[in-house]
């Protein structure tokens, strides 16, 4: 609506809009004035530098926190992975308890091959425990010091071992046949 007022006010007054002509050199002050093609391009240039500069200043700080964070975890991985030098007792520990189901293994095995159904179970189970011990041993490497998970891989051991002496205990020479078909061995 005021558009029209406007629209209709310059052209009931165009002539008295038309009575001043401008000097020549209003003109040419003018075009003076106006940017030129350079000095339009030098602010692009700005411009694109102050955009170049905020991403490097982005850039430079997401790298320098990678690499913070690359520092750390290699240093977190190198006082975790050689936690046998820090704690000496967890390699005797697994030396001892290794010599142990070795040496019922080697009682066994005699059995073993005699019932391989039974050599199958005992693998299975052995493999479960193993898997266990392992992430046992991850947990370790995040806390060296964490006494239920050494006690926990001392027991993952001692399991073994009661398996391996329980098979042994029911196969011992003094048990007769109807027992072997008592447990279906």
């Amino acid at each position: 609506m005021k558009k029209d007022k406007l629209e209709a006010f310059i052209k009931e007054n165009r002539g008295d809009f038309d009575f001043h002509k401008p000097e020549e050199e209003v003109f040419s002050k003018v075009i003076l004035r106006k940017p030129s093609g350079l000095n339009r391009s030098r602010k692009i240039l700005k411009n694109i530098y102050r955009i170049a500069a905020v991403l490097l200043i982005f850039v430079a700080s997401y790298a320098f926190h990678e690499f913070v964070d690359i520092k750390k975890a290699k240093i977190a991985n190198a006082r975790n992975s050689d936690y046998y030098n820090l704690k000496p007792e967890i390699k005797e520990a697994e030396f001892y308890y290794n010599n142990q189901v070795t040496i019922k293994l080697n009682e066994l095995q005699p059995f073993l091959v005699k019932f391989p159904e039974l050599n199958e179970e005992v693998q299975m189970d052995f493999s479960e425990l193993d898997s266990i011990y392992l992430s046992l041993k991850e947990d370790l490497k995040e806390n060296i010091d964490n006494e239920q998970v050494l006690e926990a891989m001392i027991q993952n051991y001692r399991l073994k071992i009661k398996i391996l002496e329980d098979l042994l205990s029911d196969i011992s020479p003094n048990k007769t046949q109807d027992e072997d078909e008592k447990y279906n061995i």
